[in-house]
């Protein structure tokens, strides 16, 4: 007799755990900020920029006040002058129709037309006082521009500072072009009202005879 085969039976073993997958953890990077001057952060060569255009400030505002005052000069030197040579052509055409000697109204326009006269020279060293500020002016001037270009050979600079270097430079040129044109003025007008002056009294002189 044959005896039938038994099946194994099916295995009950449990299943092998899986070990659970970690989860990535965000993380989150921060970038260092970067600080130009002008988000707040300063460098020594962005202090000495900004020190140095208080000082320009201070130029330019020196030399605007040279050239008022070298437009008030001017306009009472031109004023004497309208004046003097008003007088002058009431002497001259009474002195061609002829007169009498030491006439009083001659005389008078005489007196006038000298005080006139004296009027204009008296600008003449006002305008060198003024001569001698432009001429200060102009050495601070320089010497702010050296200090500028000096300036650029220091470290702990970015690159914000020299490019306000050098618009600073550019203005400081500027302002040492304007002083300089009004030092030739100056010059150009000091000669030419002496020798005004000088040839209008030799003028009066005769004019009295």
């Amino acid at each position: 007799e044959v005896i039938p085969a038994q099946s194994a039976p099916a295995s009950t073993a449990a299943p092998a755990p899986v070990a659970p997958v970690a989860e990535p953890v965000a993380t989150v990077q921060t970038a260092t900020p970067v600080l130009t001057p002008s988000q707040g952060a300063t460098t020594f060569v962005g202090n000495k920029v900004t020190e140095m255009t208080r000082d320009l400030a201070k130029l330019d505002s020196g030399i605007n006040n040279l050239e008022g005052r070298l437009v008030q000069v001017q306009a009472e030197a031109q004023g004497g002058s309208d004046k003097y040579h008003t007088l002058l052509g009431v002497i001259t055409a009474k002195l061609q129709r002829g007169t009498t000697p030491g006439n009083p109204l001659l005389v008078d326009n005489w007196n006038q037309a000298q005080v006139a006269l004296e009027s204009v020279a008296e600008t003449i060293p006002r305008m060198t006082k003024l001569s001698n500020d432009a001429a200060d002016q102009a050495a601070f001037g320089q010497y702010l521009l050296n200090a500028v270009q000096a300036t650029y050979g220091l470290s702990g600079a970015v690159e914000e500072d020299h490019v306000r270097l050098q618009s600073l430079e550019d203005s400081v040129h500027q302002a040492l072009v304007q002083v300089d044109r009004l030092m030739n003025d100056l010059s150009q007008d000091i000669n030419r009202q002496n020798v005004y002056v000088n040839n209008e009294r030799q003028n009066m002189t005769t004019l009295s005879l």
